[in-house]
């Protein structure tokens, strides 16, 4: 009965079985990527949020829309990353956010993820009186620290720190970006200490605000040796600005980088579409680093993505190269999930009803056999009555099997032909027991 109705009991169920599976793996195991990112960057003046910018326009190409949100710097950012209230995807972080917070504990670095490290930031110091070459001078002046929530204030109170100088032995302004850049052109504060690439608009204001010095520390190797994600760098004289003023001489300036970070659970394509981006962006050469250099994953403070260091080693598939987003993952997904399953439902399709059938034509094939063992017997030259009923018994339970069988129109012919055989042998069972 199975074999006679396959079409309707073994292979319909089969092929539904597996349209379900497929479906399930398809858009609840690994669904299609939403086309949307939401990027935390930082201040409007700041540099992550021009790169930010960027990344929008070059993602808007591979069919992806991001929306941009500015914060107050690297400490939202990560908040709003291992948040759940409102959904943020990816967003740029400085150094030691992954190693610290702002209290200077170990930060929980768990639901964010470091796709790539995208850029050197350094330390800069400005001050309107000049000499300075110790942050021990800031005593009891007006400095502008940065705000709550941003990089620059960290760095800021982990370097005081360093000289055993606390919060209340300045008198600190939150200003930020140009408006400390005008609020220390204009006298109202006396330093400014922030973290910044060296390109931003924030660094070019400084730097041609007349009265405005770049502070260079004495023995900054020493004010780091607790500050594992600073690192000193040499600046040479006249490098910073086209006049050539800035610095006035060769020395030291305090850097950290900038990375590139998402939350754990942002989709493997959208984090390699993020890497590829981020390769295209920072692979140009800048004042600390070279061509090629950047984006890396050498020294992360949050765990590195795996998606991002296959991406950042071998590229990305061809087809998410060549094509938009969404398309390139549901060929990813005919390729990995369609065609297998359409290979496996051809193959049980097969593979079942021809193990039922080759059941089926074992049981022919014995019942063949017991009539070549009757007739093997007929060939003696006697036979007894007991030898006589075992064969009519034999007989009569091959008659009662094939009544029993459901047989497929293949197995007509040869269940006919079987029936034959069997009256034959009948036949001359009873002539020789007549004899």
């Amino acid at each position: 009965m199975l074999y006679k109705h396959k079409w309707l009991l073994i292979r319909l169920p089969i092929i539904v079985v597996l349209g379900i599976s497929a479906l399930l793996i398809w858009w609840v195991g690994s669904p299609l990527p939403v086309a949307t990112l939401v990027m935390t960057t930082g201040p409007e003046d700041g540099m992550y949020h021009v790169y930010g910018k960027r990344y929008a326009e070059k993602l808007k190409a591979r069919g992806i829309d991001v929306t941009i949100v500015s914060s107050a710097g690297s400490a939202e950012n990560v908040t709003r990353l291992k948040g759940t209230a409102a959904k943020f995807d990816v967003g740029f972080v400085q150094g030691g956010f992954g190693l610290t917070n702002e209290g200077g504990e170990a930060a929980d670095s768990g639901r964010v993820l470091t796709l790539a490290n995208v850029d050197i930031e350094p330390v800069w110091i400005f001050s309107r009186m000049a000499g300075i070459d110790s942050l021990l001078q800031l005593s009891g002046l007006r400095v502008s620290i940065g705000q709550t929530g941003s990089g620059s204030r960290l760095v800021a109170l982990k370097l005081l720190e360093q000289v055993r100088l606390e919060p209340k032995d300045l008198i600190i302004s939150e200003s930020t970006g140009l408006t400390a850049a005008t609020a220390l052109r204009n006298g109202v504060i006396d330093a400014a200490i922030f973290v910044s690439a060296p390109g931003s608009e924030v660094v070019r204001a400084m730097l041609a605000a007349p009265g405005v010095h770049l502070v260079q520390l004495k023995r900054s190797a020493a004010l780091i040796e607790r500050i594992p994600y600073l690192e000193p760098r040499l600046i040479a004289k006249g490098s910073l600005d086209s006049s050539g003023k800035h610095p006035e001489q060769d020395g030291a300036i305090l850097t950290t980088v900038a990375s590139l970070v998402c939350r754990q659970d942002l989709h493997p394509a959208m984090q390699r579409m993020l890497v590829a981006v981020a390769s295209e962006v920072h692979r140009g050469a800048g004042l600390f680093n070279k061509a090629g250099e950047f984006p890396n994953l050498r020294r992360v403070d949050f765990t590195t993505s795996h998606q991002a260091r296959k991406t950042l080693v071998h590229g990305l598939p061809w087809v998410e190269e060549h094509l938009p987003v969404r398309i390139a993952q549901f060929i990813w997904r005919l390729l990995l999930i369609a065609v297998p399953t359409f290979f496996l439902g051809w193959l049980l399709c097969r593979a079942i009803p021809a193990y039922i059938r080759w059941m089926l034509e074992s049981h022919v094939n014995r019942w063949y056999g017991e009539l070549k063992f009757i007739e093997h017997d007929l060939n003696k030259p006697t036979m007894s009555g007991l030898e006589f009923t075992k064969h009519h018994q034999q007989l009569a339970g091959i008659d009662k099997a094939m009544v029993n069988f459901s047989e497929p129109r293949e197995f007509a012919q040869r269940l006919y032909i079987l029936r034959q055989h069997i009256d034959f042998v009948r036949q001359k069972l009873l002539s020789k027991r007549g004899r």
